[in-house]
């Protein structure tokens, strides 16, 4: 037998030891700052769904104002600099749903010499209904952009790079700390709609930072030995408290600690414990957000919509509500795959066809044979797993029908894929195959398409994004 040098790798052999950052959080890392610097730069503003709205809670926060002033008669009302309302009016009021109109040079730069204006304001209805959380970056950059008397543009384009900056850090720190899956993980954290709406002002982009995050923690402990320290019940916690007030629809996500082995805890009754503490802590803040959202009175979302009816509706008529969730899911399904690979812009940018019927087994092949011995989801915890990604798929779908819908509605408007990306690892981590590697991590060219295929649709996607706004 011809003996072989210990430090040279077979000529065929292909595994995590060789480029052993490629298709992790370096990749992410170049991948997100890349394109999501080209999506924050290139994206006219307020072009980015609901930005206008994101844009004025994010003032009305940097000022104090948490929620909305309440009035005696009629909804509660806030005020932000008029400047604002105009600025939307010029970009949304011109581009919405309108491809054939471009942005010239000349567009932007006027932006930069509007002034904010403080002094002169007008009273909105509260713009967003989410807590403050997820949109702390965008008032702090707000608060400077007041401070500075600065031109509103620049809260814009200062607010879109801080929630990148934050996304990636978050995201980042998820990829490092995973045992397994990190390929599924890191296509979701670039696909085109997710890290245009990480760098827009969205909540969005916080939203799915920490859904990806929590798994991640989940992931991690269930995979290491030796009881449950407090740090990680500390973090498990905290991290679920951050989700639940960014987007109260997501919850569910936070029953992901029961995917954590019960040898993990010192007995059954510290299981429930700990798993009553994390999913308690996430219901505690969403009751009370919801709260303080009942204290004042808002405008129905849109016409016909009473939430309240609503959900008597759907208790006095369960068969008929299922009917509609159905029909809905039915009628639904390009809609929802283009808005959860991506549809951008204010949802006129598209892609190629081609993107949205190969991408998706991309992500479902990376899914299959990302995982492994290295894994702790296996057995009953990857149904677990699927019925928690049902539950928030459930939890999404009800929020919306009750709070966006006329009552009794046959079908569950305003409601895009992009909803179903925090969720989403949840349906990845169910489904790998059950292979066994002696190396860590998945085959060196499974990584390898990964990365390119990932880096291929974000440029498809920066191209697509330019030539709507800027080339005749």
């Amino acid at each position: 037998m011809t003996e072989r040098n210990p430090d040279e790798a077979p000529e065929r052999d292909v595994t995590s030891a060789r480029l052993p950052g490629l298709g992790g959080t370096p990749t992410f890392v170049l991948l997100a700052l890349l394109f999501g610097a080209g999506f924050a730069l290139l994206t006219p503003p307020l072009q980015a769904p609901d930005e206008g709205r994101h844009l004025m809670r994010a003032y009305m926060i940097s000022t104090g104002e948490l929620l909305a002033e309440p009035r005696p008669v009629g909804p509660a009302r806030g005020e932000v600099p008029t400047s604002l309302l105009e600025m939307g009016r010029k970009f949304s009021g011109r581009l919405y749903r309108r491809p054939d109109q471009k942005v010239s040079w000349s567009d932007l730069s006027a932006e930069f010499q509007r002034k904010l204006d403080a002094e002169r304001t007008t009273e909105i209805p509260l713009p967003s209904q989410y807590s403050p959380v997820p949109h702390l970056p965008q008032a702090l950059a707000m608060g400077g952009v007041r401070w500075l008397d600065a031109a509103p543009v620049y809260a814009v384009y200062l607010g879109r790079g801080l929630n990148l900056l934050i996304f990636v850090w978050v995201v980042g720190l998820a990829l490092s700390i995973l045992p397994a899956h990190r390929l599924g993980f890191l296509l979701i954290a670039t696909l085109p709609m997710t890290l245009f709406e990480a760098a827009s002002l969205s909540a969005d982009g916080i939203t799915i930072a920490l859904a990806l995050l929590f798994v991640a923690l989940v992931l991690r402990e269930g995979s290491l030995a030796g009881p449950l320290t407090r740090r990680a019940i500390s973090e498990l916690a905290t991290v679920a408290i951050l989700l639940c007030l960014s987007k109260i629809g997501y919850w569910p996500i936070t029953g992901a600690i029961w995917l954590i082995p019960a040898a993990r805890f010192a007995s059954p009754r510290q299981r429930l414990a700990v798993i009553g503490l994390v999913l308690f802590a996430g219901l505690l803040v969403t009751g009370l957000w919801l709260a303080a959202l009942g204290s004042i009175e808002q405008p129905p979302a849109v016409r016909g919509a009473v939430p309240s009816a609503q959900l008597r509706w759907i208790l006095n008529h369960p068969m008929d509500a299922w009917g509609v969730l159905l029909r809905t899911m039915v009628g639904g399904g390009p809609l929802y795959v283009r808005t959860f690979i991506g549809q951008l812009g204010t949802l006129d940018v598209l892609l190629p066809d081609s993107v949205y019927l190969g991408y998706p087994w991309l992500i479902l092949a990376c899914a299959l044979l990302d995982g492994g011995p290295h894994s702790p989801v296996r057995g009953k915890t990857r149904a677990i797993a699927l019925l928690l990604a049902a539950a928030t798929f459930l939890s999404v779908m009800l929020l919306a029908y009750v709070g966006w819908n006329r009552v009794g509605g046959s079908l569950v408007q305003a409601v895009q894929g992009r909803y179903f990306i925090p969720f989403a690892p949840l349906l990845l981590v169910a489904l790998h195959l059950p292979y066994r590697r002696a190396a860590g991590g998945p085959d060196l060219r499974v990584r390898i398409l990964a990365s390119v295929g990932s880096f291929a649709v974000l440029a498809i996607a920066l191209n697509s994004l330019v030539a709507r706004y800027y080339l005749q």
